[in-house]
C-alpha cells in the first residue's frame, strides 16, 4: 500500500511537467512567426509561475536579469510537480471520503494561492529591495533601480540612501544616484548634502550628484510633481557649495583648478559674482602648470578684425595670461545663448572631471 502511495505520489508530480514537455515536442515543427508556438509553450508557464512573477514585480518587467532562464525552467518545473501533488492527492481523498486529508491538501492550495497574490508585495518591499542592492548582481540591482526610477516611487527614498551610504568616495554607485535624482522633488539634494546625515561626503560626490541632475534635468523638467524652480535652485547651490569646496581644496589639489574654473564656465552667473577670486587664483605659484581654461572657439575667430578674435587668443592661451578683463568677457561669452544651448542645467566640466580623476562610470562601460 505504501509503495502505491508513493507511485501515486511520483505520478501526480509528473503529470504537468510531461504535460508540459509534450506540448513544447509538439510545436517544435510549428514555429509560427514572431512569438513562435515554441517560445510561448516556454516561456508562459514560467512567466506566470511563482518565480516569474516575482522576477517581474521585483524588476517591472519579464526580463529574468542576473537569473538564468535555466534555474528559471527548473523552478517552475518543482512548481507543477508541487501542484500535481496537491491537486492529485486531494481528489483522492475526496474521493475516498476522508475528512480530514482533504483539509490538510487545501490548505497547501490555499498557501500557494496566497504567495501567488502577495509574492509582487513581498519582492518589492523594502526589507527586501534593501538586501538586494546591498548584496545582489550588478544586473539584478539595475533592474531594481530601472523600476523604481520608472515608477517614481518615492517610498523607497531611504532604502536607496541606506544603500548608497555603505560606499565611499571614490567609489559612489552612479547608478543609485540617479535613481535619486530621478525621485527628485526640486530640493532634495540640497537638503540632503547640507544635513548632517549628507556631510560625510565631499567634492566627489557632490560632482557626480550635479552632474546626473545636469543628465536628467530635461526629463526631470517635464516629470509631473517636479517643483522646476526649486530644482535650479537646488542646482545652483550645489554649484556653490562645490565651488567653495574645491577652492578650500586647492593648496594641496592643484588638478581642482580646471574644474573650479569649469563650474564658472558652466554657471555664468555663478562666475561673474567670484571674478575676484578666480583671478587671484590664476595668480598663485601653484598654478603654474595650468595651461588652458575649458573654452569652444570658432575657426573664423581667428581673423583679426572679428569682434571674437579676443576670445580665439584666449582659447588658445595659459591660464597666466588672463586679466581680470579677459575673465569677464570669457564669462559673458559663457552666459550668451549660443553658448548655454538647449540643455536646462549643465554641469559639462564636472562630469568631465570625474571622468579624468576616476575613469567611467560602472555602466557597462571601461572605468
Amino acid at each position: 500500500m505504501r509503495q502505491n502511495g508513493l507511485r501515486f505520489v511520483a505520478g501526480c508530480a509528473a503529470v504537468l511537467p510531461a504535460l508540459w514537455l509534450a506540448l513544447f515536442l509538439l510545436a517544435l515543427p510549428f514555429p509560427g512567426g514572431h512569438p513562435s508556438l515554441t517560445s510561448l509553450v516556454l516561456v508562459v508557464p514560467v512567466s506566470v509561475s511563482l518565480g516569474g512573477r516575482a522576477i517581474t514585480a521585483f524588476s517591472g518587467g519579464p526580463d529574468a536579469s542576473g537569473l538564468s532562464w535555466s534555474m528559471l525552467v527548473l523552478g517552475t518545473v518543482v512548481e507543477l510537480g508541487f501542484v500535481g501533488i496537491v491537486a492529485g492527492m486531494g481528489a483522492r481523498s475526496l474521493f475516498r471520503g476522508d475528512v480530514r486529508r482533504p483539509s490538510v491538501w487545501l490548505g497547501c492550495a490555499l498557501i500557494y494561492v496566497a504567495c501567488h497574490v502577495f509574492v509582487g508585495r513581498l519582492v518589492t518591499s523594502r526589507t527586501v529591495t534593501g538586501a538586494v542592492l546591498s548584496a545582489s548582481s550588478p544586473g539584478v540591482r539595475h533592474a531594481v533601480l530601472e523600476r523604481i526610477a520608472r515608477d517614481r516611487d518615492r517610498s523607497y527614498r531611504d532604502v536607496l540612501l541606506s544603500a548608497l551610504e555603505t560606499g565611499s568616495e571614490p567609489d559612489v554607485d552612479e547608478d543609485l544616484i540617479a535613481t535619486l535624482t530621478w525621485l527628485e522633488d526640486g530640493g532634495f539634494w540640497h537638503e540632503y548634502a547640507t544635513s548632517p546625515r549628507g556631510s560625510r561626503w565631499g567634492v566627489s560626490f557632490l560632482s557626480k550628484v550635479l552632474c546626473a541632475l545636469s543628465n536628467e534635468s530635461a526629463g526631470l523638467q517635464r516629470a509631473p510633481g517636479v517643483d522646476s524652480v526649486r530644482l535650479t535652485e537646488s542646482f545652483a547651490s550645489l554649484n556653490r557649495i562645490v565651488f567653495e569646496r574645491m577652492v578650500e581644496e586647492l593648496p594641496n589639489r592643484p588638478e581642482l583648478l580646471t574644474p573650479i574654473f569649469g563650474i564658472a564656465l558652466d554657471n555664468p552667473e555663478l562666475g561673474r559674482a567670484q571674478v575676484d577670486r578666480l583671478f587671484e587664483l590664476l595668480q598663485r605659484p601653484s598654478m603654474a602648470k595650468c595651461v588652458h581654461l575649458p573654452m569652444s572657439y570658432r575657426t573664423e575667430w581667428s581673423d583679426t578684425s572679428h569682434p571674437k578674435h579676443r576670445l580665439y587668443e584666449l582659447a588658445r592661451a595659459t591660464c597666466q595670461d588672463f586679466t581680470k578683463a579677459d575673465l569677464q568677457l570669457w564669462l559673458a561669452h559663457a552666459a550668451s545663448p549660443e553658448e548655454r544651448g538647449p540643455a536646462p542645467l549643465n554641469a559639462t566640466a564636472l562630469c568631465q572631471f570625474v571622468i579624468n580623476a576616476e575613469g567611467m562610470d560602472r555602466k557597462g562601460r571601461p572605468r
